[in-house]
């Protein structure tokens, strides 16, 4: 979902929303606190972002929750905490898989695999590198994220 520097539209719009949000229902209170997390993030108060995401993945587990919490704990500096949410979001590929979330879940391989290599393990970093471009074996070869993989994994060799 990120703000991208528009933090104060995205404040404006949860102040829209959140009083439309049924409470009763997960799915609808699930994403008022993705926004709020993500607002959170924006102005620095990390600690806030990461409860707000790991509230929405009980309300309302996504693609995109889970992919927020783990970039909420890789701007912490939890690469454990990163490393293990990415990790998550692979295990269940139908929460992000044909949807809008799908794009986070190609690039959450790229930032799992840098992960691996600053906590020094190569093995997993080539796992993770190999696995990203065995997907975009048929790819546009002019992807940046592409390219950036291919450089790392040639690194690798």
């Amino acid at each position: 979902m990120r703000t991208g520097g528009l933090g104060h539209q995205a404040q404006k719009t949860l102040l829209m929303i959140a009083p439309l949000a049924d409470p009763h229902s997960s799915e609808q209170v699930g994403y008022v606190d993705l926004l709020k997390g993500d607002i959170a993030l924006a102005t620095g108060q990390r600690d806030t972002a990461i409860e707000l995401f790991k509230q929405a993945i009980k309300e309302n587990s996504t693609g995109i929750s889970v992919e927020a919490l783990a970039h909420a704990y890789q701007q912490s500096g939890d690469i454990d905490a990163a490393t293990d949410a990415y990790a998550s979001m692979f295990r269940s590929p139908d929460l992000s898989l044909s949807w809008e979330p799908q794009q986070r879940w190609v690039e959450a391989r790229y930032t799992l695999a840098t992960d691996y290599a600053a906590r020094g393990d190569q093995q997993k970093e080539r796992e993770t590198l190999e696995t990203l471009l065995n997907l975009w074996k048929d790819a546009d070869p002019d992807l940046p994220l592409l390219k950036k993989a291919k450089s790392e994994y040639a690194k690798l060799q």
